[in-house]
């Protein structure tokens, strides 16, 4: 058995965050009063909303001490649950009886799939014994070579609890997330400043590691709630002056710019590729569509990760369907689809990504392997 070892992110040295603070508040009150799109959603009523009301009165009533010390420790709040096992619930629900090692392997396993899908391993053939797994540093050093930057693992905050490495923990969302920024850059890095659209962004994790690849022109569409959080963590981990809020004066294309829905479904740009993880099925189905519709005459391409779980499934609505259909790598029960205006043909061929890499690696100081 490959050694890997259980951890908990302690709290980071003390930094003056007011500013972005104060600025994670005003974009919040702005955006809470934007169309969110019909309530028939589990993020717009019931657990999901109830949870975080506590959250949603201390941004709106003014008490700034008490806003700086959630945004600071989120896990103290449900304002990450849906999406993150940072929160209040899981401290109360499910770390009292939490299997620290069973929990250390799970995310050991998702690190593995991870070197599964990008070719760093290879998978296990039925007449052949299971390869061997190897030590959690060892699959890091091959995922460095393989993308041409050192896999981090940031955590800004208290008790994020996962896998420990050297570089941090890698918490369960953290290999999807790395994934996912893989596969954008798989199908838009060939072109000079890709625009990178994705709607629903859980902490900003795909946006942060979209950045290592090279992928900066970044756009998030979430609700106002949901775009706190990925202010508040990105803010943190690429610098706020490389974060634009809603409602804030234009600034670098190189920005990762948050949007409420009615933003981007009110606007007009364009985007080479669209992407949504782990939402359009949740939503009502009407936003689900809009979205869609919107998808299908603004971008080049659209990478769809969801699940089928629920009354409808996001092939149901794109009006000119998908091209490619898989199951997800990293995630058992999702389906990953690929749709919009590129074929296989137009694809990023494996020279160019492999003199891509090379360059990122030089560019590093980096010794290729």
């Amino acid at each position: 058995m490959a050694h890997f070892l259980f951890g908990a992110a302690v709290a980071p040295p003390p930094v003056d965050d007011r500013g972005l603070i104060d600025r994670i508040v005003g974009a919040y009150r702005r955006a809470v009063g934007t169309p969110l799109g019909s309530a028939d959603s589990m993020w717009l009523r019931g657990p999901l909303l109830e949870t975080r009301q506590d959250v949603h009165e201390a941004l709106i009533g003014g008490d700034a001490s008490r806003v700086r010390d959630l945004l600071r420790d989120p896990g103290s709040t449900d304002l990450l649950r849906g999406f993150e096992d940072l929160t209040r619930s899981f401290r109360t629900e499910r770390e009292p009886t939490l299997d620290a090692r069973a929990f250390a392997f799970g995310q050991y396993l998702n690190l593995l799939r991870l070197c599964e899908a990008v070719g760093v391993r290879r998978i296990r053939h039925h007449d052949q014994p299971e390869p061997p797994q190897p030590e959690a540093e060892e699959l890091l050093r091959r995922l460095d070579a393989r993308f041409g930057f050192t896999v981090d693992f940031p955590n800004p905050f208290p008790d994020e609890l996962g896998l420990a490495t050297s570089r941090g923990i890698s918490s369960y969302r953290a290999p999807a997330a790395i994934y996912q920024a893989w596969r954008i850059w798989q199908l838009v890095g060939d072109r000079p400043s890709p625009r990178v659209l994705e709607i629903g962004g859980g902490l900003g994790r795909t946006a942060y590691y979209a950045r290592k690849f090279g992928i900066t022109d970044y756009t998030i569409v979430d609700l106002p709630m949901s775009l706190v959080a990925q202010a508040n963590f990105l803010g943190r981990v690429i610098g706020a002056r490389h974060v634009r809020l809603y409602g804030e004066e234009e600034g670098s294309a190189d920005d990762v710019k948050l949007l409420p829905p009615a933003a981007f479904l009110a606007g007009g740009g364009r985007y080479d590729l669209v992407l949504n993880v782990d939402s359009l099925t949740e939503m009502a189905r009407d936003t689900a569509q809009a979205y869609c519709n919107a998808i299908h005459d603004r971008a080049g391409i659209f990478l769809s990760i969801n699940h089928e779980g629920l009354p409808f499934t996001v092939a149901d609505l794109v009006p000119s369907g998908f091209f490619q259909r898989s199951p997800s790598w990293m995630r058992p029960g999702y389906v990953e689809e690929l749709g919009g205006a590129v074929r296989r043909s137009a694809l990023v061929p494996r020279w160019r990504r492999r003199a891509d890499r090379v360059l990122r690696m030089l560019r590093a100081g980096q010794w290729i392997r």
